[in-house]
């Protein structure tokens, strides 16, 4: 580097600095301007981005001529006149900034100290400034002075320099990185050359073996051209020769800081595990075969993993992807467990800060992204899901949050997180609607999860919303139904619960659906040609639950609303909870299960799915059959009985694990017949012109309409499949439960049972559940285990 050269990078240290305003900037010709020896806009720029390396350069017009374009380098302003006071012996002290330390004070003489980002051999790499009362300062690396001429700076004397100039210039010093201990083969003969483990400070998975010459010059002098080695003249020499370094001419060197993953595979992608080649990879499985035999694959992993962390330094591990894998499914379900796991020492396992990376390497954010779609796409590879699971079901439900605004932080930016963000279309027609453009805080989060026939779920999105509208959630049914074709998975029907939004995006699906006439349940598939149609089936635990809401409004009292009416018998709350009672008067109950939970209902009883099918269910059918023999009046539970009887036969079909592999499956007519007895029922008391008041003798329209559709939606999936495919269909998968899974998972396991979330803590817990359960779902409303996947590739049958 020239003088000229080497009077720019320190005059630039001590007329510009960085400042917090990002829109400031300061202007390639100014540059020019002010500085007053000849130097080329390349060696300016070369010199900017080695001192600022974070700076950002965009074309812009030039402030003292707005016809001529210049570089402009924002988030860089120029110092004031107060700032570049020179430098005296006397003040040294009182100005020495936060990232250097005194190490020793003496009348003629000051040490200063400063750590750099490396470790070395597990010591942080230090750099000493000595300052003597002549004015002559020094640089010292690892014991040794350093001529200052030999780097690039000329100027000696601190006298002549400004009061962060010394400090700045100590920040910018480049050091010689040494080069790979693969390079050892190649190594010089007559060349001595010691080993490091170098690291970065802070990052565990960063460090390296590296070779050093014991001439290495340690630190590299300035540049102004973009062409910059990373290598000193003597580890340059040492590292190979010039027909070696043809051979080796694909191994790029790069700085230490940039090189946060060491291995590369055949594809030219990162990989953060530590391979073995096709022989060592033989030799260790023979030598595990001798210690421990029958050892699987992964116990060999496991136990070349512990081996490993055992002789690195615990910034420098490696872990397997499988072991991390693990690791994160252990720490998502109990954290605790976790570090009482790995404080234990039995194990040595990754660390929390790691994981915590790995976990929120996907951003949670509202809509329907394609980095969740991605990583539900490669979970499925990784599950081995056949075909077959590709294809299922799109389950929407909504839970209550929190109405709450809060602060996110994304790229350095703060945004406000908790407003309304169904659809760009929704909030144009809300907009519309109320002649307002004011955001609303969302009392509610909509969440979209695929749940595939052969048990594979995934919740790939979610909304904050107002409870949606039917409009809402028809335009995102017909944009998830894209999007996750795109990622190869096949919507074939939708489920949700019996709420009026979702029953108003039945409708528009739809139109003309008529309950005492009903025709079909399903609708065309706009998107999808493979498959042509989607089924609309309600989802079955909400169609019992309605059902028995119904009845525990049934009666002659005051606050009945309805008395159910079935072949001039009445249908009431009262016989059950008369045979309730009376089953509490035998020595040996009957139906032990039935609880006064069951009976004398709350609030919040009455949203407990299993408390409804429990008391609708083929116990309860016997006991109430006994407890008609046993009265002498026994006519006045006929209907009762009657409702029971059907009620019993779908709970006890939707509810077996057993798959329907043929469209004549005794089940499938079970229900038909079911379906038969609630629209004759239905019929009958709008035909009976002796009833004024038909409403009260019969269950709520909607509730007659949500019957239907899962009736008779999931009778036409079983024919439509059997018919197309050679499956079969398991009926106790077909529902919803897996989103009032994750609802509980984020009401009490990950937010301190706390049952309204804010959005924001919603966002930050949905990866902890996806890694904390098992991607497949072998039943309705629980967790499976990963072997049923496989299990499925074996049969000749396939299972849906």
């Amino acid at each position: 580097m020239s003088s000229d050269q080497t009077k720019l990078h320190s005059w630039l240290i001590d007329n510009i600095e960085k400042c917090s305003d990002t829109s400031n900037y300061v202007d390639l010709n100014e540059i020019k301007k002010k500085y007053c020896l000849p130097v080329s806009s390349a060696a300016i720029g070369n010199c900017i981005g080695q001192i600022f390396r974070d700076v950002t350069k965009k074309k812009k017009r030039c402030k003292e001529d707005w016809s001529k374009s210049t570089q402009a380098y924002y988030g860089l302003s120029w110092r004031t006149l107060s700032e570049t006071n020179s430098l005296e012996f006397k003040n040294i002290v009182s100005i020495v900034p936060n990232d250097f330390f005194v190490i020793s004070r003496l009348p003629d003489k000051i040490l200063l100290g400063y750590f750099t980002k490396e470790i070395r051999n597990g010591n942080r790499f230090m750099i000493e400034i000595k300052f003597e009362s002549n004015g002559q300062w020094f640089i010292i690396a690892q014991g040794k002075q350093l001529s200052l001429i030999e780097i690039s700076i000329e100027n000696n004397s601190y006298l002549n320099m400004s009061n962060h100039s010394v400090f700045e210039t100590v920040r910018q010093l480049n050091f010689c990185s040494g080069f790979p201990a693969v390079y050892g083969s190649h190594i010089q003969p007559d060349v001595s050359v010691y080993k490091e483990h170098v690291s970065i400070f802070g990052d565990e998975n960063s460090e390296t073996i590296r070779l050093r010459s014991k001439s290495c010059k340690i630190v590299l002098p300035f540049k102004t051209s973009n062409v910059a080695s990373h290598l000193c003249y003597f580890c340059k020499k040492s590292k190979c020769s010039p027909e070696k370094e043809k051979e080796n001419s694909n191994c790029t060197e790069l700085p230490l800081e940039k090189k946060s993953k060491i291995n590369e595979n055949k594809d030219n992608e990162v990989s953060e595990e530590v391979t073995l080649n096709e022989g060592d990879n033989g030799d260790m499985t023979e030598i595990f075969n001798k210690i421990f035999p029958d050892c699987s694959v992964k116990m060999q992993t496991f136990l070349l993993s512990q081996n490993m962390a055992l002789e690195r330094h615990p910034f420098g591990r490696r872990w397997n992807k499988e072991i991390i894998r693990l690791c994160l499914t252990l720490r998502c379900r109990s954290p605790k467990g976790y570090i009482e796991l790995r404080n234990s020492n039995f194990l040595i396992l990754p660390s929390h800060n790691l994981l915590q990376r790995y976990k929120n390497s996907v951003e949670q954010k509202s809509g329907i992204n394609k980095e969740m779609l991605h990583w539900m796409a490669n979970e499925a590879k990784i599950k081995y899901i056949p075909p077959e699971g590709y294809k299922g079901g799109l389950m929407i439900d909504e839970m209550s949050i929190q109405p709450d605004f809060q602060f996110g932080k994304k790229n350095g930016d703060i945004e406000l997180i908790g407003f309304t963000e169904c659809t760009p279309d929704s909030i144009v027609f809300e907009n519309m609607k109320t002649g307002k453009s004011d955001r609303t805080l969302a009392t509610h989060v909509l969440q979209l999860v695929f749940l595939g026939f052969t048990g594979f779920r995934f919740p790939f999105a979610h909304f904050p919303t107002t409870t949606a509208t039917g409009y809402e959630l028809y335009l995102l049914l017909w944009k998830s139904v894209q999007m996750l074709s795109m990622f190869g998975f096949c919507i074939e029907y939708v489920s949700t619960d019996g709420a009026q939004s979702n029953r108003d995006m039945m409708k528009l699906l739809l139109p003309g659906f008529d309950s005492a006439n009903p025709i079909t349940c399903s609708f065309q598939n706009v998107y999808n040609v493979t498959c042509q149609k989607l089924f609309f089936i309600m989802d079955f635990s909400h169609v019992i639950k309605k059902i028995r809401n119904n009845v525990s409004k049934s009666g002659t009292a005051a606050f009945c609303k309805k008395h159910l009416k079935v072949n001039d018998k009445f249908i009431e709350w009262n016989h059950f909870k008369d045979a309730y009672l009376w089953d509490l008067q035998n020595p040996f109950p009957i139906y032990r299960k039935l609880t006064q939970e069951h009976i004398f209902l709350t609030s919040e009883s009455k949203m407990r799915n299993h408390l409804a099918e429990d008391i609708l269910n083929k116990d309860m059918l016997h006991l109430m059959q006994v407890y008609k023999e046993s009265q002498k009046k026994n006519d006045t539970l006929n209907a009762t009985i009657e409702l029971i009887k059907h009620t019993s036969i779908i709970i006890s079909n939707f509810r077996d694990p057993r798959p329907i592999t043929d469209a004549d499956d005794h089940r499938l007519a079970q229900n038909q017949e079911v379906l038969d007895w609630f629209i004759h029922w239905e019929k009958s008391v709008i035909n009976d012109h002796t009833i004024t008041n038909k409403q009260k003798h019969l269950i709520s329209y909607q509730t007659r309409q949500d019957i239907v559709s899962c009736i008779m939606g999931f009778d036409e999936l079983c024919k439509y499949k059997l018919k197309n495919s050679h499956a079969s269909i398991i009926a106790s998968r077909v529902n919803s439960d897996v989103v009032e899974n994750m609802f509980c998972q984020q009401r009490t396991l990950h937010n301190g049972a706390n049952t309204n979330p804010t959005y924001l803590g919603y966002c930050n817990t949905v990866n902890s559940v996806i890694l904390g359960q098992h991607a497949i779902s072998k039943k309705s409303n629980a967790g499976g285990v990963e072997e049923s996947c496989n299990m499925s590739l074996q049969l000749k049958k396939k299972v849906y």
